[in-house]
Parts: C-alpha cells; sequence; structure tokens
C-alpha cells in the first residue's frame, strides 16, 4: 500500500476482470420481497456457465446453493479448473 502512495507502484487494469457484488439491500430484513435481478447470481451464473478453461472466484462470503454446486461440479468434470483454497481444511468441520 506504501508504494502505491508513495507512486512507486501503479494500478493495472485488465478487461478480462469484472468486480460482481450483491447491493447491500440483499442483507436486508425485507430482501426476500426485493427484485432479485441485480443480485450477483444473475451475473454470475452466465460468466460461469460460458467457463471453458477457468474460472476464478474469490470472496470470502461465497457459499454455493446446491444448484451452483451442482453446476460448479459439472464444470469441473468438464476439464474447466475449479481450486478452492483458504477455507479447503475447514470443510470437513463445517459439514458436521
Amino acid at each position: 500500500m506504501q508504494a502505491h502512495l508513495d507512486g512507486r507502484l501503479r494500478l493495472h487494469w485488465s478487461a478480462q476482470v469484472q468486480v460482481l457484488s450483491d447491493p447491500p439491500e440483499k442483507a436486508a430484513p425485507v430482501a426476500s420481497l426485493q427484485h432479485s435481478e441485480h443480485w450477483l447470481m444473475h451475473s454470475l451464473l452466465p460468466l460461469l456457465t460460458q467457463a471453458r478453461e477457468e474460472a476464478l472466484l474469490n470472496s470470502p462470503y461465497f457459499v454455493p446453493g446446491t444448484a451452483l454446486s451442482t453446476m460448479l461440479g459439472d464444470k469441473v468434470a468438464a476439464g474447466v479448473a475449479l481450486v478452492h483454497a483458504g477455507y479447503a481444511r475447514a470443510v470437513p468441520a463445517l459439514d458436521g
């Protein structure tokens, strides 16, 4: 960070990277009453479906539901790279 602030490190921009997120309102108590077309999955699913070699996801909060887990498993079976790290050691403990 200091190198960036000092001007020694420049930002690198890429047209191949997209930042996607849910709106903060998704956490509202009435989220189930909201229109979900702006939620992350509506942007993420088409990108994952189109992936032919790899899909890189970086999120501290990524918790796929059943349908997304199945789709990601299908991608792995098709040879599309899927890597999880960081939390991987905790998965057995999370399973109960």
